[in-house]
């Protein structure tokens, strides 16, 4: 557990605002964070967790009550039913308030819909960079 955190703290920045702990490291296609460790790949919001002692049973997924993918604050996670973290991100969809590397997207000049979905124009702009 000791290199998890070892991991796991290297990437990770306090954001003053909102609370939440963003993750600068690699991402899912999903969004989600994650880092490998001796070959296994982890997501970064399940080792925030247990690096906090908690258990996740294997029913349980972790919803981010914040609504940001990436970010890691154990005090933003939770853990609820599959049928309980569809009912939440059914409830809160039109409502992302920042994309995962933490964009404000409250504003409808940093983003785009395309089906019901934002997509930041930050982060376009910097992937277009290279």
């Amino acid at each position: 557990m000791e290199i998890l955190k070892k991991v796991f703290d290297r990437y990770v920045i306090p954001e003053p605002n909102s609370g939440c702990w963003l993750w600068l490291g690699p991402f899912f296609k999903t969004g989600y964070g994650r880092f490998s460790v001796k070959g296994r790949t982890y997501y970064t919001h399940r080792v925030a967790l247990q690096l906090q002692g908690v258990n996740i049973p294997d029913h349980l997924e972790v919803d981010h009550k914040c609504n940001t993918r990436s970010c890691c604050n154990p005090d933003h996670l939770q853990l609820v039913t599959h049928s309980e973290n569809l009912k939440l991100i059914k409830a809160r969809r039109g409502e992302l308030k920042s994309c995962r590397r933490g964009h404000d997207l409250t504003n409808p000049a940093s983003y785009w819909l395309y089906s019901g979905i934002k997509y930041c124009k930050e982060c376009r702009k910097m992937r277009m960079k290279g």
